[in-house]
């Protein structure tokens, strides 16, 4: 598999240095905003709901409060060997927490905790997630060609659900949870333990995702290459790391 330079973009500089993916032998994936995505808003799915329960909200109300909470909770990181009842309640203690700063900042409602339990459960599953249009085609792509594939995220353990739902989850070798190998990205942690799971060395592994932060500069930190799966075309180009604007673009480097 020979390297394949990174394609040029908007906004980068001619005679800019140009940078070489070397082999590899396994492809990780960020979930959220990687794979899948939110069928709809997170404000529009809220109020789906909400309505019945009495909020007074706007969708972009509570889309902005959503943001507001969620980039200053760090993910719940649990020790390992915690049993999974456990786990569970500390994740679904988390979330509620979450939606409940929400409702608190944009307008609560009635019976919250009703509200809260139906909320969460739209969450689990293809109702409230949906693929990117070429996330099935590139992962099974990925297998024919032989490369392993597994997951690497901060997603609470309703990903594992959400993955088949989505009928993603035979295409990927292993999944890696934040909540169960002790460390939350960038972390580099759970990047070991990720590569250790398919018994490959960190070098062997690229990682894709769309956080600059968890994503690329942890998996750089961990000795992976990355892959900065940029889709609004938001950050400048770098030496340091591949920019892709879809998961098709990938198979270019990978060839």
């Amino acid at each position: 598999m020979p390297a394949i330079a990174n394609r040029p973009r908007g906004g980068e500089l001619e005679g800019s240095p140009v940078l070489k993916i070397r082999p590899v032998r396994v492809v990780f994936f960020d979930a959220a905003e990687t794979l899948f995505r939110t069928r709809g808003s997170v404000g529009n799915i809220y109020l789906s709901l909400a309505r019945k329960y009495g909020s007074k909200a706007s969708a972009n109300q509570l889309d902005g409060a959503f943001f507001d909470v969620f980039k200053k909770q760090p993910p719940p990181v649990l020790p390992a060997g915690t049993s999974s009842d456990v786990k569970l309640q500390i994740e679904k203690a988390w979330w509620r927490d979450v939606v409940h700063q929400v409702f608190s900042s944009a307008g609560m409602m009635k019976d919250f905790d009703a509200y809260f339990e139906e909320v969460y459960d739209v969450f689990k599953g293809s109702q409230g997630w949906e693929l990117f249009p070429e996330s099935l085609d590139v992962l099974s792509r990925l297998k024919e060609k032989g490369y392993r594939t597994g997951l690497i995220t901060n997603f609470d353990t309703r990903v594992l659900d959400v993955l088949r739902a989505l009928g993603i989850d035979r295409y990927l070798d292993s999944k890696t949870l934040s909540s169960e190998a002790g460390a939350a990205k960038p972390d580099p942690a759970i990047f070991k333990k990720a590569v250790e799971s398919l018994g490959v060395l960190p070098s062997e592994a690229v990682h894709v995702g769309d956080s600059m932060s968890d994503d690329v500069r942890g998996a750089l930190s961990s000795g992976l290459q990355a892959v900065l799966l940029d889709r609004h075309r938001l950050f400048k180009p770098s030496k340091n790391f591949v920019t892709i604007e879809s998961l098709t673009e990938l198979l270019d480097y990978l060839e």
